[in-house]
């Protein structure tokens, strides 16, 4: 499958593979080793899942871009990946046209979920009943971490603060806030907390 991806991805003028892994703490140290602008992240993988090395490479770096790889749209993975920062996914039988595209929407800063698998998705979920990946997705998307900040500046936290409670730099602190502002579709910080605040406190 990666050799698959990266005969794919080679020839192609404004791509070049970094690199390859074989499992999830491969992937996770070859993201710290290689910076890459895209990692393509197979979910199902040994030593560390890609849920994991997923959440992992956004802790180290909030600013990663990561497209899972799946095999079935109704894998509850997704969410878990979604949920933790991914940009967006691929099923492992795509065209090489959309692997191409998803991978250069996901570096320009998109969001990727191919619709005909993204209208599968929403079915599949809402079909698990009391499944956990039917309460895991969050409508705007915010990982675990971004929620943390917010959380925290709901609260009355400084920046400073906040990174000293999450042991974040504050550069970190200002970089989860950007992207949150971006996912809520808000203006400001403001505008984020008070999302969270009516968030909290449920419909009127």
């Amino acid at each position: 499958m990666r050799d698959a991806l990266a005969s794919a991805l080679q020839g192609e003028p404004d791509l070049v593979v970094a690199g390859l892994a074989s499992n999830g703490q491969q992937a996770f140290q070859s993201y710290l080793a290689l910076q890459p602008d895209v990692v393509i992240m197979d979910l199902m993988m040994p030593v560390r899942d890609g849920v994991s090395a997923t959440a992992d490479i956004l802790e180290h770096d909030a600013d990663a871009r990561i497209l899972v790889l799946t095999s079935a749209v109704g894998d509850e993975r997704i969410v878990q990946a979604l949920a933790a920062g991914a940009q967006g996914f691929l099923l492992k039988d795509a065209e090489r046209e959309l692997i191409l595209e998803g991978v250069r929407r996901v570096a320009g800063g998109e969001l990727f979920l191919p619709p005909e698998s993204a209208g599968k998705l929403v079915r599949a979920l809402q079909q698990g009943g009391n499944s956990t990946a039917a309460g895991a997705l969050p409508s705007p998307l915010l990982s675990p971490r971004q929620l943390d900040v917010l959380s925290l500046a709901a609260g009355g936290l400084s920046d400073a603060q906040i990174a000293g409670r999450l042991v974040l730099s504050e550069s970190t602190v200002r970089v989860h806030f950007h992207h949150i502002i971006e996912k809520l579709g808000v203006t400001d910080r403001a505008g984020a907390i008070a999302w969270y605040e009516q968030s909290r406190s449920g419909p009127a």
